[in-house]
């Protein structure tokens, strides 16, 4: 069995051991973090909850940094960038509309 040495741990592991660990710290998690960000992002919006637009944003804002500087992407960097713009458009506009309705209602 080839052994070599682990990233974390100065002790010999399997290389199957290896990839699997780096797989969750490529990024030093933040690519994790941006996607847990998008999926609560998801849920909540899916519940009709305004916070959601802003969790939105700061995923788009981790995505955004890891396009630009560790990932080398400038597709997802771009990507993100608009979709940053449209969910803070989504937030104002949620606001504007709440306002409106309720100025309506009295």
């Amino acid at each position: 069995m080839n052994q070599s040495t682990c990233h974390f741990k100065q002790i010999a592991c399997h290389p199957k051991q290896i990839f699997f660990m780096d797989i969750f710290t490529t990024y030093y998690g933040l690519d994790w973090l941006g996607m847990a960000l998008s999926l609560m992002a998801v849920y909540q919006l899916g519940n009709k909850k305004r916070i959601g637009f802003l969790t939105f944003i700061l995923g788009n804002a981790v995505w955004v940094y890891l396009g630009l500087f560790p990932m080398n992407s400038l597709g997802v960097a771009v990507g993100n960038s608009v979709f940053l713009v449209m969910n803070a458009r989504g937030y104002l506009k949620w606001t504007r509309e709440g306002i409106a309705a309720s100025e309506r209602n009295v």
